[in-house]
């Protein structure tokens, strides 16, 4: 099986599957770090101008994760003592994921070799970030300081272990956050300081600390092979016979079959057909099938599952239109599991 980023077909996938929350170092989502953290959100009052920071999440901290996942938000709450409500724009921040071999309590000075090979730009620009401070006197605050990521990060602990690398290239002032400083936990750090600045290749300060940090994602989802319309190339769909249709019915404006096909990696006979959505994810709208049937429609000798889908459906919601290239579906396997595939037509308006 192979796992899509989602960038194409998030909107859909999101829809069928909940986000969830997961808490690196383990055991603090409700006990306070014993530290607390400036670095990198918070360094005007530390004399330091622009920075840029790493820090190293252990995969073995990730190990609830029902697999690979998209990361969606990067979440952090104020220091319980020393954090305070800050509402402020932080003019100019890059922020980087990537899947590194580097061990927590191991990060290289040299920041190029702490990269991981799959190293994305995940957000890019003017950061509002803010924070009510609220949650217990003493700690720990509520993890309200909401970073939305631009484009959700595919990542997958069997790979190795999560590095986050930031650059803050215009400082700026906001809150102490919560921090933890521990030997062999999942954490530590190394960045620049009053020495070095956003473009120093060399870190100059580095410890076991780290932010504590709440991740919100959700499960990436498998691959699988759509075909529209089987045995065409161009896949029309011709959208005039749905507006001259007179019928009541949902198959009345035309219907236009599609595919999950049967491969070495996927079974289509394990989709939860009732979970299915259709549409063109540019759009945002989305249909249900209404009516389906398993047969061979690839003549390779295995049962495919075959989906129909009312046109007229398709577009009273809102999932094609005259400008239509893709048309992409999800679901759900019987296990819970997602699913994403996409095909081309060639729309007749």
């Amino acid at each position: 099986m192979t796992f899509l980023t989602g960038g194409l077909l998030l909107s859909l996938t999101t829809g069928l599957q909940a986000s969830d929350q997961i808490v690196v170092p383990n055991g603090l989502e409700n006990v306070e770090g014993n530290g607390n953290n400036g670095f990198p959100f918070n360094i005007a009052g530390f004399g330091v101008a622009s920075q840029r920071y790493q820090q190293v999440y252990g995969a073995p901290d990730f190990a609830a994760l029902p697999g690979p996942v998209l990361i969606t938000e990067l979440v952090f709450r104020p220091d319980g003592g020393l954090g305070r409500r800050f509402n402020q724009t932080l003019t100019d921040i890059q922020i980087n994921l990537s899947t590194t071999s580097v061990e927590p309590d191991n990060l290289s000075s040299t920041f190029a070799d702490n990269v991981g090979a799959d190293d994305t730009i995940v957000f890019d620009g003017a950061l509002s970030l803010s924070s009510a401070d609220t949650g217990p006197a003493q700690g720990p605050r509520d993890f309200d300081i909401v970073i939305v990521l631009e484009t959700p990060f595919l990542y997958n602990p069997a790979a190795g272990n999560l590095l986050l690398d930031v650059r803050n290239y215009n400082g700026g002032f906001t809150t102490q956050f919560d921090a933890h400083n521990a030997d062999a936990d999942a954490i530590s750090r190394a960045s620049t300081n009053q020495i070095g600045d956003v473009n120093s290749p060399i870190a100059t300060f580095s410890n076991t600390a780290g932010l504590v940090t709440q991740f919100t994602y959700v499960p990436a989802a498998i691959e699988v092979i759509v075909d529209i319309k089987p045995g065409s190339d161009r896949n029309p769909v011709n959208l005039k016979s749905n507006s001259k249709s007179k019928g009541k019915s949902a198959a009345a404006g035309g219907v236009l079959p599609v595919a999950i096909l049967t491969t070495d990696d996927y079974d289509a006979l394990l989709t939860d057909e009732t979970t299915v959505l259709f549409g063109d994810p540019e759009l945002g709208g989305a249909a249900a099938p209404i009516k389906s049937t398993v047969e061979d429609v690839d003549d390779d000798g295995d049962d495919d599952l075959l989906l129909h889908f009312s046109i007229r459906e398709l577009v009273d919601s809102g999932a094609i239109d005259g400008d239509s290239l893709i048309l992409a579906l999800t679901g759900l396997t019987l296990d819970g599991l997602l699913i994403e595939g996409f095909d081309l037509v060639t729309v007749k308006p």
